[in-house]
């Protein structure tokens, strides 16, 4: 599974085959959820990213 905030530059058919290709479900999210979701990478994923 990878997320993604939907601007047209992150989306693209390249991008949709390589995700087909190797099984990565793509998750699009609207631009208006990013500044939600950011307090997670610091608070959550960042320590687990470090740790690995």
């Amino acid at each position: 599974m990878l997320l993604f905030n939907s601007h047209n530059s992150h989306v693209n058919i390249n991008f949709l085959e390589y995700c087909i290709k190797n099984q990565v479900i793509p998750i699009c999210l609207s631009l208006h959820t990013n500044h939600c979701l950011q307090p997670l990478d610091l608070s959550v994923f960042s320590p687990y990213k470090y740790a690995y």
